[in-house]
């Protein structure tokens, strides 16, 4: 009876492998297409880091008079230039506004798409783990399942 019973859980076993295998395979097909991220959309983080420092640099060289070398025509150039960065500032600081606020944004995307690559790296070898804890029990079960390797267990035990 036990053999009979055994066979009885190996059907069940096969008809539910049977209906879910072409589920499993679609799945690791589109597990493989999708795979663990190209260095170029790892890099991708960094590069966007990289453009937002140099977005912060351009924008706190507005309203920022360039220096010259001294001298009399020099100083009156800087003269001229002070004033109308001066006279200009009620133009300027909606848009330095602006920028400032985009930046603000700019950042906050970053650190966001940065956790959630953290989150997905995470989540990538949390499957890994469990695909070799299911080709584990998958091996245990067949291992139960199979009467040779039973019959040896007996007699390596008798």
């Amino acid at each position: 009876m036990m053999k009979n019973g055994n066979s009885d859980i190996a059907e069940v076993l096969e008809r539910v492998r049977a209906r879910l295998r072409p589920q499993v395979e679609a799945e690791i097909r589109a597990g493989d297409r999708m795979g663990k991220p190209t260095p170029s959309q790892s890099a991708d983080i960094g590069a966007l880091q990289l453009k937002l420092g140099a977005i912060i640099s351009a924008h706190r060289q507005v309203g920022i008079v360039n220096p010259r070398h001294p001298g009399p025509i020099n100083r009156l150039i800087q003269t001229f230039k002070t004033s109308l960065r001066r006279i200009l500032t009620w133009y300027t600081r909606p848009l330095v506004e602006f920028q400032a606020c985009t930046i603000q944004f700019l950042s906050e995307t970053a650190k966001i798409l940065a956790r959630g690559e953290s989150r997905l790296d995470t989540l990538e070898q949390n499957v890994e783990l469990l695909r070799t804890d299911l080709a584990d029990l998958r091996q245990l079960i067949e291992s139960k399942l199979d009467p040779t390797t039973h019959d040896q267990d007996k007699f390596k035990r008798g």
